[in-house]
């Protein structure tokens, strides 16, 4: 059974969520495209349920310095999340070196 929850939402151009209970699970690319929508939907997202979100990039296909710079500027928002990154992936390295696991909290997930 298909329920709201579990259906892809478009969340910019290339980028699509689906909505967890405790956060949102991104598909796609998140990069100079998609960035400013990403940021604008997540922090809506975290103004209506005003408590810590995940924000899971497991399935994400690609995250370019543009789309760094939207989970940076989240956390100059004082948005309130994690990232869960899969180990060892693309998006896990960008995020190891960027040092965005300094200023938020970072699961990773066995690959």
């Amino acid at each position: 059974m298909v329920t709201s929850e579990s259906r892809l939402a478009p969340m910019g151009e290339g980028l699509w969520a689906r909505t967890l209970p405790d956060g949102l699970m991104l598909f796609g690319d998140l990069d100079v495209v998609s960035e400013q929508s990403f940021r604008r939907a997540v922090s809506a997202r975290a103004r209506r349920d005003r408590g810590s979100l995940v924000v899971d990039v497991t399935q994400l296909n690609f995250l370019d310095g543009r789309g760094l710079a939207a989970l940076f500027g989240l956390v100059e928002d004082h948005v309130d999340f994690s990232l869960r990154v899969r180990a060892g992936s693309l998006v896990d390295r960008v995020v190891q070196i960027s040092g965005l696991e300094q200023v938020i909290r970072i699961e990773r997930i066995p690959a």
